[in-house]
């Protein structure tokens, strides 16, 4: 599973550097090789994602320190990175079910963050559009969620 990872991940990586070529190589290799398990593990739960993350140590816990970092980061803009990607998906979604259901989900990263995703149904699969990260004990305050909608809605067709 290591090994298809990885290759995903220079896969990822050479479609981030071609629709985002001004972003920095290491938010785009760390990027890459977490969306790459993602997809590998089916699953946004962050200890799936710290068992199978291939980095360069056998403990779980700095795996998953690693993703919480790497979600936490300000640097690494969701909204920035994900847009043009998000705007082909869409479309597809369009062209194929001509009808886009988002989901809203939250998820602790750790015990003084939440995450909070929005996604949309594709078939069977819940694809990620849009996140963010806040140190919260709770909830994610609306206005955060009606953020990463208008994220979400600035990426839909004129004719949507």
């Amino acid at each position: 599973m290591v090994g298809s990872i990885k290759y995903l991940a220079e896969q990822v990586e050479k479609d981030l550097e071609q629709a985002l070529p001004k972003q920095r190589k290491t938010q785009r290799k760390k990027l890459a090789l977490l969306v790459s398990t993602m997809i590998q593990t089916r699953s946004a739960n962050t200890m799936d994602l710290a068992a199978a993350l291939p980095i360069g140590t056998e403990r779980i816990d700095m795996r998953y320190q690693w993703i919480s970092r790497f979600l936490g980061n300000q640097h690494v803009r969701c909204d920035e990175v994900m847009y043009p990607f998000n705007r082909k998906l869409i479309k597809q979604i369009f062209k194929e079910d001509k009808s886009l259901v988002l989901i809203i989900d939250q998820t602790k990263i750790n015990d003084t963050s939440q995450a909070l995703v929005v996604a949309a149904r594709w078939g069977e699969r819940a694809i990620p559009l849009a996140w963010t990260v806040e140190a919260t004990g709770g909830g994610i305050a609306y206005s955060s969620q009606k953020k990463l909608l208008d994220s979400v809605s600035s990426c839909l067709p004129a004719n949507a």
